[in-house]
């Protein structure tokens, strides 16, 4: 919802991808609609009046037509981003794709957000049981992680443990390292929260899979739960 200077209520309408295409008055009017083609921009036969603030999945556009995400501007007419994905080539081969390059199922809130990344942990895992024989893996194992790249970073400015990328923007990872005795079901011990940790640098990653963030909570406030989380484990 908007409120206007008058004190005239407006609300906001949204489609599947997120993108503001309607809002309607008090009585439920149409005050202005408009939709997008899939990588949005506009059709000018939908436009009724201009919607004010927001528009393509739910970012604001400015008057060059550029759409504003957070980490990076976007660029509808050409479907890419206009500088490249601050976390280099962990993001893709295309620093400048948008959504994976599917923007019919995929959004990218910000250019950056929460990411699942991995590195080899072992090329061939041992595991000594007890008395029994030792266990050689025939596949590496693979140490995960937690990436964090907050689209608003002002939201994490008094946080400590924090580090910046090339450009300044703040990033964090939260993962568990091993503690406590093995066993048959637990051959690295238990698992100690670890945020933060060297070993778990994006520069040690080798694949980065991005996390989407639920439905009914803003990017930060996910990255807020998963700290949570991740503090009481």
């Amino acid at each position: 919802m908007r409120v206007d200077a008058a004190n005239d209520a407006s609300y906001y309408h949204k489609d599947g991808l997120g993108s503001v295409v309607a809002t309607t008055d008090l009585s439920g009017n149409l005050t202005a609609a408009q939709l997008y083609d899939a990588w949005g921009n506009p059709h000018q036969s939908t436009k009724l009046n201009s919607i004010p603030q927001y528009g393509y999945t739910g970012r604001e556009p400015d008057e060059t037509g550029l759409v504003y995400y957070r980490a990076r501007y976007y660029d509808p007419t050409i479907g890419r981003f206009t500088q490249r994905d601050p976390i280099g080539l962990r993001g893709g081969v295309n620093q400048y794709a948008y959504a994976l390059g599917n923007p019919v199922t995929n959004t990218d809130p910000g250019g950056t957000d929460v990411f699942i990344g991995g590195h080899i942990a072992a090329a061939n895992p041992i595991f000594d049981i007890g008395n029994l024989p030792t266990l050689v893996g025939g596949a590496p194992a693979y140490h995960l992680n937690i990436v964090l790249i907050p689209n608003q970073p002002g939201d994490f400015s008094n946080r400590n443990g924090w580090s910046s990328l090339a450009n300044g923007q703040p990033i964090a990872t939260l993962g568990g390292q091993p503690g406590g005795a093995s066993s048959w079901t637990n051959p690295l011990g238990n698992l100690i929260s670890s945020p933060n940790n060297a070993g778990d640098s994006i520069f040690n990653d080798t694949f980065l899979q991005r996390v989407e963030t639920p439905k009914g909570m803003t990017d930060t406030q996910f990255i807020n739960r998963l700290i949570e989380r991740a503090g009481s484990y």
